[in-house]
């Protein structure tokens, strides 16, 4: 049995000279509750109280797009605290469940349309080249870059 509550929020911004502003940010309060007719006992390796699994209590994002005619440019940074994992080798029961540190990771971007549903985009994700685990035991990539064309016919 487990428990999961708490506020998601968000709020979306429309400035003048095409700019917009987006922000979200969740906290959640989860737990592993006791197997039915118990009180104390919960499926090993866990505790009665402990966090579940990839939830983390803080997480948010701020993105930021500005348009300008034909062109579209955003920057987003989004992050969550740390939450408890279970060791990917192994599992919970063998390997263990251990605390994964929370992390920020930002990326920019940009297209131009050129018109016909054609669009040149590039982007430049994990722009700070942050090395992280979303998941443990699964590094993130590293910087990454993207440049190619969009074709969206009928746009």
């Amino acid at each position: 049995n487990a428990r999961s509550r708490g506020v998601e929020t968000s709020a979306a911004l429309r400035l003048r000279g095409g700019l917009q502003v987006h922000a979200t940010y969740t906290w959640l309060d989860t737990g592993v509750l006791a197997v039915d007719r118990t009180s104390l006992l919960a499926p090993p390796p866990f505790r009665v109280g402990d966090p579940l699994l990839r939830r983390p209590r803080h997480q948010a994002s701020l993105d930021v797009v500005w348009t300008r005619g034909p062109m579209v440019a955003y920057a987003r940074i989004g992050g969550r605290g740390r939450c408890l994992d279970v060791e990917p080798n192994w599992g919970a029961l063998y390997g263990g469940v251990f605390h994964t540190p929370g992390f920020a990771v930002a990326a920019a971007g940009a297209s131009l349309s050129l018109g016909r549903g054609i669009h040149l985009i590039a982007r430049v994700d994990n722009v700070l080249d942050r090395q992280y685990e979303a998941v443990l035991g699964y590094p993130a990539p590293r910087r990454s870059f993207t440049i190619g064309v969009r074709l969206a016919p009928g746009r």
